[in-house]
Parts: C-alpha cells; structure tokens; sequence
C-alpha cells in the first residue's frame, strides 16, 4: 500500500512540476514575437483549438469535419452544464484527461516491466517537446485517456469495460481505430483469435463508425474528414495513399534545396527527426522482444499519417504512440548518460516549441 501511494505521489508532483514549467515558458513566450493567425484571447485554444471551441460552441461548418467529435461534444455539454466558457472547460478538461493516462501509463509499464521504467516513462513523456499539447484545448489528452485505459484493461482481461474505452478512443481520434488493429494482429499472429475477441473488435471500432454515419447523414461523404484535409495546407493528400519512400524522398527535397533561413526548413527537419526517433526507438524495442500489441501500434500510429504524403504534425502524433516512451524509459534503463542528454535534448526543444505555439507560430 505504501509502495502505491509513492507512485501516485510520484505521478502528482510530476504533473504539478510540468504544469509548472509550462507556466514559465509561457511567461518567456513573451519575448517571442506574436504571429496572429489561429489565435486566442487564451495561447492555450491557439490552431486546432479554434475549430474545437467553434464546435463545441455552435456544431460543425464546412471544412471542420476533420477534428474528431467526442472533445468539441463534451466541451459543450460540460460548459453547459456549468457556468464556465468553453476555454476554461477545454483546458480544465484536458489537464484531467491527461492526469487520469499518466496514472494508466504508469501502470502499464510496471506491469511490463518495472517501477524505475514506469517512472521514466512519465517524466519523458512530460518532458517531449509536444507534451504542451496536453494542456491546450487540443484532443491529444482525451484521446491518450481512453487509449492507454483501452490498453491497460484489455492486459486485465477486462475486455468488455477495454472494449468500451477503445469505442470512446475512436470517436476521439482516427487513430483510435489502430487500437483493435494492432491488438488483433498479435491475436492473429499468436494464433489465439476467437468470436468473443472479433466482437470486442468490433464494438471498439463504434466510435469511428458512427462518425462515418454521421458525416454520410450530414455531408452526403462518410470520409469528409479525410477528404477536407489538403484545405489545411500541411501538403496532406485527401483521397490517395502517398508510399513511405516517396514521403522520405520530399523531405530529403526539401531538406537540400531549401534555404535555412526557412522557418520550413527547421520545421521538416524537426518532422523528419522525430519521425526516425521514435521509428528507431520502436524496432530497438522489437528487437528486444516487447510486448506485439503496444510495437503494432506505435508502428500504426507513425505510418498512417505518413501515407498522406507528408510528416506533417508528426512532432505532435507521436504523443498519441505512447509506447514509444515505454520503450525508450527500457531501453535506456542502464545507460543513464544517454537518458540523461535525451532528456536535456527534450526539454531545451519543450521550451522552444511550446514559445512558438504560445505565440501562434505552427510547429507541429
């Protein structure tokens, strides 16, 4: 009993520490110059968190079908019913939902591992240059909540109550749909696939399914999230699937022609580094023999947003593979020098990048 509540201490003053930093860089943002496009009255709604709040607020417009509709619906109702605006409800709610898959994660790497890789875990989750986006009025949080509880459930044997988060994760995020596709490919693979796992399966694909039924009711086109991409102008293809190598061969482009004088130039640099990071992280781990289930989707969660022809956000998607830090927190388990500069490295690039969006200058 001890034993648990230095944990959850553990994870409370971790989380209190980062909301903490957060705060300061934010005070230092103040010395970055203020770029105004898609930003609020409050840094913390800036970019996707305009088009949250205007859904929460009055439902989808044209050209909003590509944010997920379970955050923007719980906004509203939350707001309604209560007496706060939807910016406080979006931030409160965030920090939350990111509190509640801290605990998860933890949990799920003491299960496979051990305490000292849980608490690695945390700390290099909070200290990634993206994690600011889990105080932002942003989905990342929600989506991490019911992932990492689909997740932890599902190794329980809980598998109606997992299958139920996996449902919420997938209204959420299109990425919830990678959930039951990386868990029945290890069930495949390992020969153990049954009905009753098919169903579970299934049921956990809901979220996305009454999206499509939604959008097909309402925009004539079940796929208009998909389709409404390229309006967004991160060079993302809407209706066609763009190879790995070709997306690799652009940035390789773009890297040796464009100037470095180019906000772009720093911007593909950090997509593409990120993007080799947690790829190399991830095949290191499967080499060490790691549990399918969490590779299969870290794996998924990279390469899906890759076949739209760019890495765009990549940075900020990682986040969502939250095995990637798991992995890491082992990998480096007997290497303190490297875990140590790692973590410099995070946190030097934590302070930029949460500056630059604060400011309303797009990083990821």
């Amino acid at each position: 009993m001890k034993k648990h509540w230095n944990n959850i201490i553990f994870i409370t003053l971790s989380f209190l520490i980062w909301r903490l930093v957060l705060y300061g860089i934010q005070i230092v943002s103040l010395q970055f110059p203020l770029r105004e496009s898609f930003t609020t009255s409050n840094p913390w709604g800036n970019f996707d968190g305009v088009h949250y709040l205007l859904i929460a607020k009055s439902g989808y417009e044209a050209l909003q079908h590509a944010f997920f509709p379970l955050y923007p619906m719980t906004i509203g109702f939350l707001a309604r019913a209560s007496s706060l605006d939807l910016m406080s409800v979006g931030v409160i709610l965030s920090h939350v939902c990111f509190f509640l898959s801290l605990i998860f994660i933890f949990l799920i790497a003491q299960k496979e591992f051990s305490t000292h890789v849980a608490r690695w875990s945390i700390v290099f989750l909070l200290c990634y240059p993206m994690s600011f986006y889990f105080a932002s009025v942003y989905t990342e949080s929600m989506y991490l909540l019911f992932t990492t509880a689909a997740f932890y459930l599902f190794s329980k044997n809980k598998y109606w109550t997992s299958a139920f988060m996996g449902a919420l994760a997938s209204a959420a995020r299109l990425f919830g749909i990678l959930i039951p596709f990386s868990l029945l490919l290890e069930f495949v693979i390992t020969r153990k696939f049954s009905g009753k796992i098919l169903v579970i399966f299934i049921i956990m694909s809901f979220g996305l399914i009454w999206y499509l039924g939604f959008l097909q009711i309402h925009t004539g086109d079940m796929f208009a999230f998909m389709h409404e991409q390229p309006v967004f102008g991160a060079g993302r293809s809407g209706s066609s699937v763009i190879l790995l190598p070709q997306v690799l061969y652009r940035y390789a482009r773009i890297i040796f022609t464009t100037t470095p004088y180019a906000m772009q130039y720093w911007v593909s640099i950090f997509e593409l580094s990120s993007f080799i990071f947690a790829s190399v992280v991830l095949v290191l781990g499967y080499m060490k023999g790691i549990v399918n289930r969490y590779i299969y989707y870290s794996a998924s969660v990279l390469l899906l947003p890759a076949l739209s022809g760019t890495l765009s956000s990549m940075p900020r998607y990682i986040v969502s593979a939250f095995p990637v830090f798991i992995v890491l927190s082992f990998l480096l388990v007997k290497k303190p020098i490297v875990r140590y500069s790692i973590l410099f490295v995070f946190l030097v690039l934590l302070v930029v990048s949460t500056s630059m969006f604060l400011r309303g200058w797009f990083i990821s």
